[in-house]
């Protein structure tokens, strides 16, 4: 399986290949191709601890956006929590943050803690508000993510509801506002969610097509029981 038509097989099987190897084998190969220790860096990281400050092998499954590996590694018995150190996000953090949504599912299903907090106290609700995603927030309430989490005292922004709208997200804003998040909460500037509306709709630099959505995002707030001044 060395030399060249190792080395034209696809990268997937190559991986296959090398997770059901055993060590000696794997170090064969790794010798015999210099090349394939970034492909096999997750196989390798299955049988070692990772060197401090690297990546686990599933975060790097995640932020390299491969869910095939991410699924190889789950299905070895790795933990999708799993990170080489405490300050780290673990990679459920990383599949939101790309907006991956078969990763994010992938890692859910197999027991992924979706009411982590990242490094900055911001939950994986508000990661993915803050980078505009509608359909995750979803998912994450479907497996109990508290979807009204507040940052701590002094920390920007409130609830998930108060980060989508300050990022000028609409439809996450739509999506969360379609399962029932509160809307009476006030974030750091001790402003509701309709009164971030008002401010947003009454700034002279915003465009047509978001006023005519800060309109619409007004009137789901009150019908939602925002309180009105």
């Amino acid at each position: 399986m060395t030399g060249i038509g190792f080395n034209l097989l696809p990268n997937e099987m190559v991986v296959q290949i090398a997770s059901s190897a055993d060590d000696s084998t794997l170090l064969s190969l790794l010798l015999c191709n210099r090349g394939l220790s970034a492909l096999l860096l997750p196989v390798i990281h299955i049988r070692a601890f990772a060197p401090r400050g690297c990546r686990s092998a599933i975060q790097w499954a995640a932020a390299h956006g491969y869910t095939t590996l991410a699924h190889l590694l789950l299905t070895h018995g790795v933990h999708p929590d799993n990170r080489a150190t405490e300050t780290q996000p673990p990679a459920l953090f990383e599949a939101v943050s790309a907006g991956n949504l078969p990763l994010v599912e992938l890692l859910v299903a197999h027991g992924a803690d979706v009411n982590r907090t990242g490094p900055v106290y911001v939950s994986l609700v508000h990661t993915a508000a803050a980078v505009g995603y509608a359909n995750i927030p979803q998912l994450l309430a479907a497996y109990r993510a508290d979807v009204d989490k507040e940052t701590p005292s002094g920390m920007y922004f409130g609830t998930p509801l108060h980060q989508a709208l300050w990022s000028g997200h609409i439809g996450a804003v739509k999506a969360l506002l379609s399962f029932g998040v509160k809307v009476d909460k006030r974030d750091s500037n001790f402003e509701s969610p309709l009164e971030i509306v008002e401010r947003l709709a009454c700034n002279g630099s915003v465009v047509k097509g978001l006023w005519e959505s800060m309109v619409e995002i007004a009137e789901l707030l009150v019908e939602a029981g925002a309180p009105v001044r």
